[in-house]
């Protein structure tokens, strides 16, 4: 079974364009392709190319689910699930498309990858790689630390762990902040 992989792409530009982006989105969405390199091909106005010129991994992924959502100015959300890997190379050929801005957020769990990928209408700008767990560390730390606590208490055989061996075992967070960390412990001494 695939591992999914979760999208989150804002993109902005001219309202017009988006707009017209944002409806090709869906008509795409609502056909049926045999390849994810055609639907993709199709949104970006490329020719549709032979079966034998078709690489399923072209654009980074077996499949994507995409969802749209536009705020009618100059920002549309593009997300939904991948197979294994974000769509870089879909995203960056779309913004040289339709000259737009995109900051692309993605987040993959069973393989602990996460980033930030930022486009300009010339293509890639910059990036950041990281595990999922620092992902989610910086994007919403209250629900990481939910996680850590679950985690741990799993990992951890409570009934022999004294407060050194945990204080050892959380300190080895490199990205999380010594305060983070110290809160972690605090909770985890407390549920013990």
């Amino acid at each position: 079974m695939a591992n999914h992989c979760y999208n989150f792409i804002e993109l902005s530009g001219e309202p017009d364009t988006l707009n017209m982006l944002c409806e090709k989105i869906i008509e795409e969405e609502r056909k049926e392709y045999k390849y994810l390199v055609d639907k993709l091909d199709s949104i970006l106005m490329k020719k549709q190319r032979k079966d034998s010129q078709k690489h399923y991994m072209y654009y980074g992924s077996r499949w994507f689910d995409i969802t749209v959502s536009y705020d009618g100015d100059r920002n549309l959300l593009v997300q939904g699930d991948s197979a294994w890997s974000p769509l870089i190379t879909f995203i960056e050929e779309l913004c040289i498309q339709y000259s737009l801005q995109a900051t692309y957020d993605y987040e993959e769990p069973g393989c602990d990858i996460a980033g930030v990928y930022e486009f300009n209408e010339e293509g890639y700008v910059e990036h950041t790689d990281m595990t999922y767990q620092e992902y989610r560390y910086k994007t919403d730390v209250g629900s990481w630390m939910d996680e850590q606590i679950d985690y741990y208490r799993d990992l951890i055989d409570w009934e022999d762990s004294d407060e050194k061996e945990i204080k050892e075992e959380i300190n080895k967070i490199e990205y999380a902040s010594d305060k983070v960390k110290e809160e972690l412990i605090e909770e985890l001494l407390n549920k013990k």
